[in-house]
């Protein structure tokens, strides 16, 4: 699949999706292994996206949501960034099942260092009433509590989006076909 919107900002098109390689465009990269959609655009969604919002296997901006995310706000599998919510997150402010944060992490395993909270903390403040405190009143952490929280429909909605493009595609195709002769 692949949509390129027309309106373009700075020589980058509004919204890119691309996904599985494109039509009379097959590269096999070796025996068994065919290209990628890359996806690159102001919002970029695809097996490989880069943009301001990036969604993919591989998301690569300053929103980032995909198995492997890098950004300055990433969410994902594995998310690397400024903040990063994640399974494993590396970033200054982190929460994940493995936190790594520059500042502050959250997680099982959390490890930062100045502040962190979880089931192993390592920090100059770990499991006290400081940590507590700065991650109570931290915004980015009372964001990644409700993104936790909300997780399940987060990951819902690039495919419901996916969902309703294919969806249009296929009603404006049914209506695109000549009507029926009468003889």
């Amino acid at each position: 699949m692949h949509y390129e919107s027309s309106v373009r900002f700075l020589g980058f098109p509004l919204v890119h999706i691309a996904s599985g390689p494109r039509v009379g465009r097959v590269v096999s990269i070796a025996p068994g292994l065919m290209s990628r959609g890359v996806a690159r655009g102001w919002i970029a969604i695809g097996d490989v996206a880069f943009g301001l919002i990036a969604i993919g296997g591989v998301a690569v901006g300053g929103l980032s949501v995909g198995g492997v995310a890098v950004g300055a706000l990433s969410i994902g599998g594995f998310a690397i960034g400024v903040a990063g919510i994640g399974g494993a997150a590396v970033a200054l402010l982190a929460v994940g099942g493995m936190a790594l944060g520059g500042w502050a992490a959250v997680g099982g395993l959390a490890v930062a260092r100045d502040v962190a909270i979880g089931g192993v903390a390592l920090a100059r403040s770990a499991n006290d009433s400081t940590a507590s405190a700065y991650i109570d009143s931290n915004l980015f952490f009372r964001i990644a509590s409700w993104v936790n929280f909300h997780a399940i429909t987060l990951a819902f909605l690039p495919m419901m989006v996916v969902f309703l493009l294919v969806i249009g595609k296929i009603l404006r195709g049914s209506t695109d076909r000549d009507p029926p002769q009468i003889r």
